[in-house]
C-alpha cells in the first residue's frame, strides 16, 4: 500500500467519540490563554470583562492559526480588542507577555520531552532538535521580557508609530508592574500546553501508540519543533505534518500512522478557527465598546 492508502484505509471512522474530546480539549487551551490574559491585566490594573476576553480569546486564536508568524499577529488583534477596557499601553504589554510566556511554555514541554526522550533512548537527532528549540524559546522569551523593560524602548515605540506615541507612553513603566516572569499566567500557558501534549496524545493512542507520558510529551515536542520551523507557513500545514514523518521511525509508527495524527490535530484547531472567525459576525463587531 502507498502514503495514501495507508491513511486512507484507518479504522478512525468506526470510532468517532474521541472527536469531541479533542474539540473540547483544544477549547481549554484557548481558555488558559484567556486566562494568561486576564491575569497579566490584572497584575497592571487591568479588569477585562469576560465576554470581551473570551471574544478576543477566540479571534486572536483564528489569526493566530491561519496567519504567518501568526503568534504575533494574533496577540495584536487581541491586544487590539481589549484596549478599549485596559487601554491601549496595557494591551500592548499583555500582548507582549503573552508572546515570551508562549514561548516560556514551549520551553519547559520541549525540555521535559528532551530529557525523557535522553533518559530512555539516549541522544539522536530528534532529541538534538527538542533540547535546542527549548534553549531558543527560553533566550527568545527573555529578550522579549527585557526589551521590553528597557528604558529606551518607549522612543524606539514613538518612532516607529508616531500616531501612538500617546497611548502608548509609558509602556516600560506598565511592563515593569509585572515579573519576568508571571507565576499564574505562565502557569496558565504551560497547563495549555500540557492540554495540547495530551490531546496529542489521545490521537496517538487511537492510531496505536501507548497512552503514556513519554508519549504525550514527545508527540508534542515534534509538534512545537515542527511548528517553530513552519511559523511563516498558515497553520504550520506541511511543516508539522513533516516534523511527524521525519520522526515517525523515532516514536515506532509508519509514516502514514504519523502523519495522521498531524492532520486530525489541524482538524481539531480549524473547528475553532471557524468558530472564533464567526464571532465577529455574531457580536456585531470585533472591536469591542468600552472605556477609552
Amino acid at each position: 500500500c502507498d502514503w495514501s492508502s495507508d491513511v486512507c484505509s484507518s479504522d478512525l471512522p468506526m470510532r468517532p467519540a474521541f472527536i469531541p474530546l479533542l474539540l473540547v480539549m483544544e477549547a481549554g487551551r484557548i481558555g488558559c490563554e484567556a486566562l494568561c490574559t486576564r491575569w497579566i491585566a490584572a497584575g497592571m490594573g487591568g479588569r477585562i470583562p469576560a465576554w470581551p476576553l473570551v471574544r478576543s480569546s477566540l479571534v486572536g486564536y483564528s489569526v493566530c492559526i491561519v496567519t504567518p508568524a501568526g503568534r504575533p499577529v494574533g496577540e495584536a488583534v487581541r491586544a487590539a480588542m481589549i484596549a478599549p477596557f485596559v487601554g491601549a499601553r496595557r494591551s500592548a504589554v499583555v500582548a507582549t507577555t503573552n508572546q515570551a510566556l508562549t514561548l516560556v511554555g514551549n520551553s519547559v514541554l520541549s525540555l521535559a520531552a528532551a530529557l525523557i526522550a535522553i533518559g530512555s533512548r539516549g541522544w539522536s537527532a530528534l532529541t538534538v532538535a527538542l533540547f535546542g528549540y527549548a534553549m531558543a524559546a527560553t533566550a527568545l522569551a527573555l529578550v522579549v521580557q527585557l526589551v521590553a523593560r528597557w528604558q529606551r524602548f518607549d522612543g524606539w515605540l514613538a518612532r516607529i508609530m508616531p500616531k501612538y506615541r500617546k497611548s502608548l507612553s509609558g509602556f516600560t513603566e506598565s511592563a515593569k508592574q509585572i515579573s519576568l516572569i508571571p507565576a499564574r499566567p505562565a502557569l496558565a500557558m504551560i497547563s495549555g500546553r500540557m492540554l495540547q501534549a495530551v490531546q496529542l496524545g489521545v490521537l496517538g493512542s487511537v492510531l496505536g501508540l501507548d497512552f503514556d507520558l513519554e508519549t504525550v510529551l514527545i508527540l508534542q515536542g515534534i509538534n512545537l519543533v515542527g511548528g517553530a520551523v513552519g511559523d511563516w507557513t498558515p497553520a504550520q500545514l506541511g511543516a508539522i505534518d513533516g516534523a511527524f514523518v521525519l520522526a515517525a521511525s523515532s516514536i515506532g509508527v509508519t509514516a502514514a500512522v504519523s502523519v495522521s495524527i498531524a492532520i486530525l490535530f489541524h482538524c481539531a484547531q480549524l473547528f475553532w478557527v471557524a468558530v472564533g472567525a464567526l464571532v465577529p459576525l455574531v457580536s456585531g463587531t470585533w472591536l469591542a465598546e468600552g472605556r477609552p
